[in-house]
């Protein structure tokens, strides 16, 4: 979650699909490994898990929805990045009263390891 954080750190409204190379280039993925889809075959992988990490991140507060489909990062996401942490977890986000409060349900995301390809790269669930 921390990369998709750092991403938007300029303050200016981002859409996911804008974000999905930078982000994408971070993890050092190809395009072929961004491509691949979810076992169900629906969304690809990788955006999958940036809608997720979105979604718990707005949870905490960091970022605010600007209109649907539309974010940017809030004062207390900037805050965070004056000394950012080495990760971002679920665990991590509990200490935001609006993260705490947020029906668990709603929330919850697989967390599974799934290989990307025949390299070594591996993208982890938020």
């Amino acid at each position: 979650m921390l990369p998709l954080l750092q991403a938007v750190k300029d303050g200016r409204d981002y859409t996911l699909k804008a974000l999905e190379s930078q982000v994408g280039g971070l993890f050092f993925l190809t395009e072929e490994e961004m491509r691949v889809l979810l076992p169900s075959g629906g969304a690809p992988l990788f955006y999958n898990r940036l809608a997720w990490a979105k979604t718990h991140l707005k949870k905490a507060g960091l970022i605010a929805q600007s209109k649907r489909g539309v974010f940017h990062i809030t004062a207390v996401g900037k805050d965070l990045l004056q000394s950012p942490p080495s990760r971002i977890d679920m665990a991590f986000l509990q200490r935001y009263v609006g993260y705490a409060r947020a029906p668990s349900a709603a929330l919850e995301s697989p967390v599974e390891a799934v290989r990307l390809s025949s390299s070594n790269v591996w993208w982890f669930a938020c």
